[in-house]
């Protein structure tokens, strides 16, 4: 049986086996071995053979795999959706006896893929560009490999995280199998048997006894989708995949009137030229070690942030946002500004907001000093999470606020985010905060609200509720995420391309396109350059892109350059280009109430 779709092919070759063919009917994109999406438990099930039925339901295709009940399910299936443009699949049964869930097959053992390279868009901190190309057939484009071994396993969630797909390509084929939905488990994984196309397994890891059922519960497994894309662009089949999920309203896209005007501004961040001494021209720190880089986070006080919008006015600059980085306050969790740093932190503010501009601060929310009060007060609050980077240190374990408690997180967040963001006394009235290091959640977590486990699923919980604490507090603030996913979009306002100190602009712009195809609608902010070369290259080509994020308006901390006269001059003249090319941010910079605060 074939069913010719505007997007691909579908043919039923007996039982089980189905292939997946390009539009033209001339590429196989995928040939499964047998019925896709099963899960494994702690317990063993033996399946029976499938019955395959085809039916239209609401004008859709149907495809379903119907099996034997056993000694776990009741009645499961595997439905497969044939939408003119992707097909949707997903498994459900109900549940005879207590189990912890431990994977979902995408694909079963044996099935083929077509494809020469994948490309996973975990991002390393130090990666040559945004993703890396793992290859099936080719090693390195030679005959010969060890074969696809890929997941998105990662201790270090910096940038991320991403959502759990693959993209699969042949020439200018793309395939992506990918989520339609936040998944609630912790990675993805494949492996192809040594030079061949035949997958040797496919399946998304729950996790080690974190997600268990209940009997006579109804169980549905994540529903992912497979789409096909022809181009040699990979920001553009990405940019595919997550229009349909924009289309089918499973993703809601960041509007132009979801953003406010002066959150496009060019912003200067502290931390480039918190790691200079400002008083000497010879010296420059670049935080290598434990001591140099407390030596930059001490540098944060009110004379820097004066010192350089002092300088932002006297070369006419358009920097009208400022980020307080790291250390400006006393202990991680607590944000209770250091007052030896800031005598005066709500004074330091309101002398910047009567000179236009726009102040942010780094806030700690995923990670908490054991010396600060909110966890002397209240240890019970919090999770222990041994950080698998640290694996024979556990004084360094991880203190982390239990975010899935909703009395613990409203108590704690509620009084935070107002002493923050509001204009009342004794508040210090941001206008938004920077945040970081999300992968120091304890996501590999059996947390007692189901609806929380997984490394997707945790994460997005807590930043939605900081993110809706924040907004509760003051409503225009400027949310900075680091998180390029389609389900993240309502926990952040814009996503900055991430911590990669490089004279090579390649990554950051590489990242830009990676946010704009992968989170529909959001505003990249061009992160950390903190070299003199390539700068103005790297300002150029990344305000087509994004918010430009400038790490040092004093000193270069990279290479220790020196602004000179005829380098601010530069940099004016791109980020009035910048300005000029960004209608909602003229028009603000242009009003009366830029102007008249």
């Amino acid at each position: 049986m074939t069913f010719n779709k505007p997007g691909y092919i579908f043919k039923i070759i007996e039982n089980s086996v189905f292939e997946i063919y390009d539009p033209a009917g001339k590429i196989l994109l995928i040939k499964n071995s047998g019925v896709p999406f099963l899960p494994t438990a702690n317990r063993a099930v033996i399946w029976s053979e499938p019955e395959v039925t085809t039916a239209k339901i609401d004008g859709v295709d149907v495809v379903t795999f119907k099996m034997d009940s056993n000694s776990l399910y009741e009645n499961p299936k595997v439905v497969l959706e044939l939408k003119d443009d992707y097909i949707e699949y997903y498994f459900t049964a109900a549940v005879k006896r207590r189990f912890a869930l431990h994977k979902w097959y995408l694909l079963d053992k044996g099935s083929e893929i077509n494809a020469l390279e994948c490309l996973d868009f975990r991002s390393h901190i130090n990666s040559p560009a945004a993703y890396e190309t793992h290859q099936t057939i080719l090693g390195r484009r030679k005959l010969g490999t060890i074969g696809l071994d890929a997941s998105t396993e990662d201790s270090d969630l910096m940038f991320g995280p991403h959502p759990m797909l693959f993209v699969f390509r042949h020439l200018e084929d793309n395939i992506i199998i990918a989520p339609l939905e936040l998944m609630p488990a912790e990675s993805l994984h494949v492996k192809m048997v040594k030079g061949t196309n035949i997958i040797e397994d496919f399946h998304v890891r729950v996790g080690d006894s974190l997600y268990w059922l209940e009997q006579g519960e109804q169980l549905e497994s994540p529903h992912f989708m497979i789409v096909h894309s022809r181009t040699a662009d990979v920001y553009e089949a990405l940019s595919k995949y997550t229009g349909l999920l924009v289309q089918d309203r499973h993703v809601k896209p960041k509007l132009e009137t979801d953003i406010e005007p002066w959150w496009l501004s060019p912003m200067w961040c502290s931390w480039g030229d918190q790691h200079i001494q400002l008083d000497s021209d010879e010296v420059v720190h670049t935080a290598y070690t434990d001591a140099e880089r407390w030596q930059a986070v001490n540098a944060i006080n009110d004379r820097l942030i004066n010192k350089v919008a002092d300088t932002i006015e006297t070369h006419d600059l358009p920097v009208k946002t400022l980020i307080i980085d790291d250390r400006w306050y006393t202990w991680q969790g607590d944000m209770h500004a250091d007052t030896e740093k800031f005598p005066d932190f709500r004074g330091t503010i309101d002398k910047l907001h009567a000179k236009n501009f726009k102040v942010l601060a780094w806030s700690s929310l995923y990670q908490f000093d054991r010396e600060s009060i909110v966890y002397r007060k209240n240890p019970e609050w919090f999770i222990v999470h041994h950080y698998p980077r640290n694996p024979r240190h556990p004084f360094k374990d991880i203190i982390c606020l239990d975010y899935s408690d909703p009395e613990t997180a409203g108590q704690f967040l509620d009084e935070l985010m107002t002493r923050l963001l509001s204009d009342k006394p004794g508040c210090y009235n941001l206008d938004g905060i920077k945040f970081d290091w999300p992968f120091m959640l304890p996501h590999d977590y059996a947390f007692s609200n189901r609806d929380w486990v997984g490394k997707e699923k945790t994460i997005y919980n807590t930043q939605k509720l900081i993110y809706n604490a924040a907004k509760k507090a003051k409503k225009d603030a400027l949310i900075i995420g680091v998180s390029p996913h389609p389900f993240f979009n309502d926990t952040q306002d814009i996503i900055r391309t991430y911590d990669v100190s490089t004279f090579d602009p390649t990554i950051h712009l590489e990242r830009a396109r990676y946010i704009k195809s992968i989170a529909p609608g959001m505003v990249p902010a061009m992160d950390e350059h903190v070299f003199y070369q390539n700068f103005f290259r790297y300002i150029e080509q990344g305000s087509k892109l994004g918010i430009p994020m400038i790490y040092n308006l004093l000193r270069f901390n990279g290479d220790g350059h020196v602004y000179t006269e005829d380098d601010y001059k530069k940099l004016k003249l791109l980020l009035d280009d910048y300005v000029k090319k960004t209608p909602a941010l003229k028009q603000y910079m242009h009003s009366p109430a830029y102007n008249i605060r």
